[in-house]
């Protein structure tokens, strides 16, 4: 039976996902600079074994044999596996180093390690590539059982090993003096790379901290370049030094996640190591191609191979954007055909620049064709047709620096190039202003001679000209004068005219409301005094028409007594509102207290208040009173809680709110009840009206709330209305006069 113990190693902690970062290592291969001058002269013959790192070179050495057997189907488990390892066709390999391309397959490696010193030595197997989906190391352990340790990108979130490193370590247990055996299962969905090593367990640390101090110098070497290209583009705004900056920027990032430093020291890319990875890819060659179109100024010199490389920067930004969720294996097949399609644009683009003189291109030439031997090189490499002196993923992290030291380089050859032509050209400026200078000399002479004649009659006409100045002085003097009368004059005639328009503006409003006042007494003419009149005319033809005048007296005379009290009211009401309209058009305005008022003008009610128990509650705290015309402020009062209290809601004790305050330019009171309310949407346009009785009321005759607006407008104030039936009824009153505080 197996025992299966997981150990899950990860770099970034919870939620890591790496799955294709080797990939990156095949994209940034392709598109790496000065691969031969760094790879030195290829060798034809392979590795004949596993690295083996060791503090003492000389001591014994495990012998390690290596076999793998390609599942192509999936379809066993590791215990399946050793049922069958006989029957399986394990192909013998004298190397440490796989390379199978995409493949879906499953891969077994079967190796078999027999310890050659006497004393056993704690060893760690490393496997490069940290961006495989499945590494699964399977061991005996020492009661004679299998063992296994998952890691690898599926098996996240939590990863654990024996040191804190960015390649996968599996510790390799050679106490016995007989060969082990040991088997390790890959898979991932991109490229699959394997590359393995022993270490000595207590020279690992050694070895790993003078690793991390080279890729610590590499990258703080490539984040200088960035940061001092980037004060260049402050000092200078040229916009070349920032696209170089986005493109080393873009490489430190690639170099980071194919390295697996992102996901060791970076915990917050984890799960995106495989995005980051493409995107990066994407970012460099886009960055990389904008600055070769900025660098070379290819718009000026060869517009057909501009218009490509803007395709193809776009192409390439358009692959940044979509790459996120694109499948790994043909977002890799498309940047090598963009890649090999930029890079001879851009290589012709800079021979052709080289060519029109254009010096500063020589070393942006020389990186690129060092770029496409180098690319050629690394891709032999990988088909297995010659080995490099020195590992690919060594001249990728030095060709990256390299790369990006060109291209800074070529910068700073372009920024020589121009104070050069710059010197010559102030040099050129300064003699030809050498001679512009002796020729001014000569001829300022002949202008000083001229000017000489000319200032004698310039003097001469000055003279004229002062006596004419001082005559056009006067003149304006004079002007100016007329000019200030004519404006005082304008002044007092627009006063005039503005005065004269407020007056014809107050004429006009009085006489709208007179015209509409003047409706109301047509009505009342009309209607409330022609009534009774007939009524007493009709009366009096009974009474001729009878035989018996005493008896018919006698029967009609209470009719004609009514008639003529109706007729008397009407013409009492009329002799009312004639007498607003008369204090509308004088001044009677006078200082009075709200309270004082009130008081006086609820008296009458007093015995009404008390039978409906009603509540009244007044607040003039905040404004006491103002100039007004005190019986008309009585009769609003008088009216306003008359309608509260004749109108209230049965079985309710009715309640008044009476308050005073500041609003806007004048003082504002409101009377709110909790009567019956009005339905204004019906009644809306009748409230106001004269003789209008919106209740079924035999005591009303509607004229209350018509003398209150009557009496509110003669003291230059307007009332509004807010009621919903059942709810109650607010009165607001707006009086534009000055304000009058309490004591």
């Amino acid at each position: 039976m197996l025992d299966t113990k997981i150990f899950r190693f990860a770099f970034t902690g919870p939620g890591v996902r790496r799955k294709s970062v080797g990939n990156a290592k095949g994209m940034l291969s392709r598109i790496m600079l000065l691969v031969l001058l760094l790879s030195g002269s290829p060798s034809v013959h392979a590795a004949t074994e596993i690295p083996i790192l060791t503090k003492q070179p000389d001591a014994p050495h495990p012998e390690i044999e290596i076999s793998y057997f390609e599942d192509k189907k999936k379809v066993f488990d590791f215990e399946e596996l050793l049922a069958v390892q006989d029957s399986l066709p394990f192909e013998q390999a004298e190397r440490g180093k796989f390379n199978f391309g995409f493949s879906k397959s499953v891969f077994w490696l079967h190796l078999r390690v027999k310890r050659t010193a006497d004393e056993p030595i704690p060893w760690l197997l490393e496997v490069e590539h940290p961006s495989l989906d499945i590494v699964d190391f399977f061991y005996h352990d020492t009661d004679s059982t299998w063992k296994e340790i998952n890691s690898g990108e599926l098996y996240s979130p939590i990863y654990n090993q024996p040191q804190f490193y960015h390649n996968y370590l599996f510790p390799v247990d050679l106490s016995d003096t007989t060969a082990q055996d040991y088997f390790l299962r890959i898979h991932n969905k991109g490229s699959v790379r394997v590359s393995m090593s022993f270490v000595e367990a207590s020279y690992h640390q050694e070895v790993a901290m003078r690793q991390e101090i080279i890729f610590g110098i590499f990258y703080g070497a490539l984040i200088g370049l960035l940061l001092y290209n980037l004060l260049l583009f402050f000092s200078l705004l040229e916009w070349s030094y920032l696209y170089y900056c986005c493109f080393v920027g873009f490489n430190i990032c690639l170099q980071l996640v194919i390295n697996g430093h992102a996901p060791q020291y970076l915990e917050f890319v984890g799960g995106f190591c495989n995005e980051l990875s493409v995107i990066s890819a994407y970012g460099t060659l886009f960055f990389s191609t904008i600055f070769a179109i900025t660098f070379l100024k290819t718009h000026r010199h060869l517009q057909g191979i501009h218009v490509l490389l803007q395709f193809l920067a776009i192409a390439s930004g358009l692959g940044m954007v979509f790459a996120w969720r694109a499948d790994h294996r043909v977002a890799s097949e498309v940047i090598a055909f963009l890649f090999v399609a930029t890079s001879a644009s851009i290589l012709t683009a800079g021979v052709h620049a080289l060519y029109q003189g254009n010096k500063s291109a020589r070393y942006f030439v020389l990186a690129w064709a060092i770029l496409l031997i180098g690319t050629f090189l690394l891709g032999l490499h990988y088909l297995g047709w010659i080995s490099l002196s020195i590992a690919p993923d060594t001249i990728v992290q030095v060709g990256s620096f390299i790369e990006a030291l060109l291209f800074a380089i070529s910068l700073a050859d372009r920024i020589r190039m121009y104070r050069s032509e710059k010197e010559i050209a102030q040099t050129e400026a300064l003699a030809a202003a050498a001679e512009q200078e002796r020729i001014i000399t000569e001829y300022n002479q002949q202008l000083e001679e001229t000017i000489q004649l000319r200032t004698d009659e310039i003097i001469q006409k000055s003279e004229e000209i002062q006596q004419q100045n001082e005559t056009l002085h006067e003149q304006q003097a004079i002007i100016e004068e007329k000019n200030r009368e004519l404006q005082q004059y304008n002044y007092s005639l627009e006063k005039q005219v503005e005065d004269r328009t407020q007056q014809l503006m107050r004429s006009h409003q009085v006489l709208v409301r007179r015209n509409s006042q003047l409706e109301q007494f047509a009505f009342m003419v009309s209607h409330k005094i022609r009534k009774p009149v007939a009524h007493i005319l009709g009366l009096m033809g009974i009474i001729g028409m009878e035989q018996s005048p005493l008896s018919v007296l006698q029967k009609y005379l209470p009719h004609l007594e009514k008639a003529t009290h109706n007729l008397d009211a009407v013409i009492k009401d009329l002799a009312q509102l004639l007498e607003i309209e008369e204090a509308a058009t004088t001044d009677k305005l006078q200082e009075s207290e709200f309270a004082q008022v009130f008081a006086t003008g609820i008296k009458p009610l007093a015995g009404l208040i008390g039978a409906l128990q009603a509540e009244i509650h007044t607040d003039f705290s905040q404004v006491a009173g103002m100039k007004m015309i005190p019986e008309y402020m009585e009769n609003i009062f008088y009216h306003l809680i008359s309608n509260a209290l004749q109108y209230h809601t049965p079985g309710r004790r009715p309640v008044i709110y009476i308050q005073s305050y500041v609003e806007e330019s004048g003082i504002t009171l409101t009377c709110k009840d909790n009567g019956v309310g009005i339905d204004l949407n019906t009644y809306g346009e009748k409230i106001f009206g004269i003789y209008q009785q919106l209740h079924e009321n035999p005591e009303g005759k509607g004229l209350g709330l018509y003398l209150v607006k009557m009496q509110t407008e003669a003291m230059n104030g307007r009332i509004n209305i807010e009621s919903c039936p059942g709810q109650g009824t607010t009165f607001t009153l707006h009086f534009e006069v000055a304000v009058h505080q309490p004591a």
